[in-house]
């Protein structure tokens, strides 16, 4: 062996480290809540002072361009109105000063609509999705009568926190299916109401709502509903006679049985303007493809929807499918939500996997299917996927907020807190993630809240 002195140390510095590289774990550094944010990582916000301080848990949260959260909740101090409230927070988890009044949006300063001096025009916010100008759009339901039924409602605000007034009546529009009923001869109205759950937005700025829509005798149908920037139903969506509702815009999906539960818990615009729509259906979790025209299409699944059949009885809804995210490949990850019907309790956490044509990805879990230990109770609200494939769900463990990472095929991601689970450890953060996300730096971003104790918005490392 020739010895040479000049390149002695570097070579042997070079193999040790070498070494190091070959010998040190590849796994990722264990999550941690990020301490630029809030107060270590929570933000906790206690409602709008000049309302009840009721607040019921947060609902949804999305992310303006800037960086800034928007965070939807409900004020449940007034009887047969309840209050929707917005927040925003800075990207330091302050209360942004400059939106509304303070940092607050309340539909109970909302102008009141004339036909119905009763009440307030918005009622329960359920969701919000934020235009490519900064416009804010939530939905929820409202009961404009106090007795013929529910209605889904639309409003508007600017990025300042004011209501847009051209928008529908005088910031919001309302959506029902009322009709004409003869009965022996004599005419009665009749609305098919509409509780809306879920909003996104088209990419050529279309809006999307589902949920459910409930006809005589308390039975509940799927809906999904296509309106214009303005708030006007788009009449191109009208479905054909498997899908119409008879009301052009607005689509739906029968099912075979009787049960009360059929609902869409979220909904997702798709390329070349296809709509994509999850929750249950005659006791399965159900991912169901839309065309452009409303139509199912019918080269996804079995003629246009999927069905991930647990098992469940028809009048359960532990099987509905609550949250859906995609991957970088396409492919469609949903969660089981919360059984809790006629006795019945769901067996724990269930994730899905479907191929993009909607088949189960049998390259996930155990045949596109995971399911953790039995006696792991836990019901899922939301899913959101990061850059490398890791899924984030949200839900609610033993009544407490709780956060679960899996790896891309499926199993606990030790790395993430407790062996994969994060659970807050008191009940300051409420009793389930209500929404979680993925920022653009890679962080998740979940809200939750304890009813009367105000809405928290917690933030994870990458």
């Amino acid at each position: 062996m020739i010895w040479n002195r000049k390149y002695a140390f570097p070579a042997c510095v070079a193999a040790l480290c070498l070494a190091i590289l070959v010998l040190a774990p590849t796994g990722r550094a264990a999550s941690r809540l990020d301490p630029s944010f809030g107060k270590h990582g929570i933000a906790t916000v206690y409602g709008d002072p000049s309302l009840t301080n009721e607040l019921n848990s947060p609902e949804a949260i999305a992310a303006t361009r800037a960086g800034k959260l928007v965070v939807l909740g409900n004020d449940i101090g007034h009887y047969r109105s309840e209050q929707m409230i917005l927040f925003r927070l800075n990207r330091d988890g302050r209360l942004d000063r400059t939106f509304g009044d303070g940092g607050y949006v309340s539909s109970a300063h909302f102008p009141i609509e004339e036909s119905h001096p009763r009440t307030i025009r918005a009622g329960f916010g359920r969701d919000l999705a934020i235009m490519g100008d900064g416009r804010i759009v939530t939905t929820g339901s409202h009961d404009p009568d106090f007795n013929l039924g529910f209605c889904s409602f639309l409003s508007q605000i600017f990025p300042n926190g004011s209501l847009r007034l051209r928008f529908g009546y005088q910031g919001t529009k309302r959506r029902c299916i009322d009709r004409t009923r003869i009965y022996r001869g004599k005419k009665y109205p009749e609305r098919i109401a509409l509780d809306s759950r879920s909003i996104d937005l088209t990419g050529n700025g279309k809006i999307l709502i589902a949920g459910n829509q409930m006809k005589g005798g308390g039975r509940e149908l799927p809906f999904l509903a296509r309106l214009n920037r303005n708030g006007s139903l788009d009449r191109s969506f009208r479905g054909n006679p498997r899908t119409g509702t008879g009301q052009s815009g607005i689509v739906q999906i029968r099912g075979e049985g009787s049960s009360f539960n059929n609902r869409f818990y979220d909904v997702r615009a798709l390329r070349h303007r296809k709509v994509l729509a999850v929750g249950g259906l005659d006791g399965n979790m159900i991912v169901a493809r839309f065309n452009p025209d409303g139509t199912l299409d019918n080269r996804f699944g079995a003629h246009g929807i999927a069905r991930i059949d647990i098992n469940g009885p028809a009048d359960c809804y532990c099987v509905n499918a609550t949250g859906v995210a995609f991957d970088s490949k396409g492919r469609i990850v949903i969660v089981r939500g919360d059984g809790r019907e006629n006795g019945i309790r769901n067996e724990g956490l269930l994730v899905a996997r479907l191929t993009r044509n909607g088949r189960l990805d049998r390259s996930f879990g155990r045949n596109g299917i995971f399911r953790p230990r039995k006696g792991w109770r836990f019901e899922g609200s939301s899913v959101a996927i990061e850059r490398d494939g890791r899924i984030v769900i949200g839900g609610s463990h033993e009544s407490s907020f709780t956060m679960v990472r899996l790896k891309p095929n499926g199993g606990f991601d030790r790395s993430f807190f407790d062996h994969g689970i994060f659970e807050s450890p008191g009940r300051d953060l409420g009793l389930e993630v209500a929404d979680l996300m993925i920022d653009r730096r890679g962080r998740i971003v979940a809200t939750g809240g304890r009813s009367g104790y105000g809405m928290s918005v917690i933030r994870i490392l990458p």
